[in-house]
């Protein structure tokens, strides 16, 4: 069996930026759309409407959400993704996402519990499966770690996703642990 992909087509794609102009119109502070509608552009948000949007609704995940990707300030990307986790625990990538920046500032025990959260709440999602791959490496647990990246690099090749990224990070993996190994 052959997995197909969607690409949408031109037509397909003005019917969506329609759709996100009139969802902005009817509500500016619409976090979820100003991103998608970037996307669509291949740029990133507007980093200062983002900043304004968290603002005036500071209770919206959302808008948190959307921050973290956007800024390039890891301070500010530090405190939307856990604004983020916070305001929707049961967000399997604001989950992840928080694993990662935990990761990121040497907080690898404190990462365990949000990645597995994420994997808990998206067991079939490869991003979250490396994710705790990620943090099992970190942990020293590279057994455990190589055979979680295996299972998200099989997803991805099975969906056509991110092969190239997914067997690099692979072999990334492997690497590292062959050099913490007993006898390298």
């Amino acid at each position: 069996m052959e997995a197909r992909s969607y690409a949408p087509g031109p037509a397909a794609i003005a019917a969506i930026r329609a759709e996100l102009e009139e969802a902005l119109q009817e509500d500016p502070l619409n976090a979820e759309a100003v991103e998608r509608l970037a996307g669509i552009d291949e740029k990133k948000p507007d980093v200062e409407r983002l900043r304004a949007i968290t603002k005036a609704r500071p209770a919206d995940s959302r808008g948190w959400a959307a921050l973290a990707a956007a800024t390039a300030d890891d301070a500010e990307r530090r405190l939307a993704v856990r604004k983020a986790a916070e305001l929707n625990p049961d967000s399997s990538r604001a989950q992840a996402a928080l694993a990662h920046a935990l990761l990121e500032e040497g907080k690898n025990k404190e990462a365990l519990a949000a990645a597995n959260r994420a994997m808990d709440l998206a067991p079939w999602d490869p991003y979250m499966i490396e994710t705790l791959g990620s943090v099992a490496a970190s942990l020293g647990k590279c057994p455990e770690a190589l055979q979680l990246q295996r299972r998200a690099e099989r997803i991805f090749v099975q969906h056509e996703q991110d092969l190239d990224g997914a067997r690099k990070r692979t072999a990334t993996l492997e690497e590292r642990c062959a050099k913490r190994a007993p006898g390298n």
